[in-house]
């Protein structure tokens, strides 16, 4: 997983799992029933630091999640078959108002390693 700050873990991070800087890493393959899950800090006030990547250099496949609003919490979770960045935004609307917001999934391939 790619962002544009430097992402930390809130908790304490599964053993499978790293940060480094602007990365989060898998350090092995997920056997069935292993889990990581904690909330990621390190974002801004800014919708430009909600630009998370998710890519697989195996198969190739990479998905980018950008939005019009800052992020007002991460919470990572990951099992075998999954990788789950939940990105909250907060909203304000009053009674009889009404608002809007973007949240943009791009999917793209990227070199496969050898």
């Amino acid at each position: 997983m790619k962002f544009p700050f430097d992402v930390h873990w809130y908790a304490t991070p599964s053993p499978l799992t790293e940060t480094a800087g602007k990365e989060l890493h898998f350090l092995q393959e997920f056997r069935t029933g292993q889990t990581a899950q904690s909330i990621l800090t390190g974002y801004g006030t800014s919708a430009a630091d909600y630009d998370m990547r998710v890519e697989n250099r195996t198969s190739g496949a990479g998905v980018r999640q950008t939005s019009d609003h800052p992020i007002a919490r991460i919470n990572f979770w990951s099992i075998r078959t999954t990788v789950c960045p939940e990105a909250y935004i907060d909203l304000k609307v009053e009674p009889g108002q009404e608002t809007s917001w973007k949240i943009n999934y791009e999917f793209y391939t990227i070199p496969q390693a050898k």
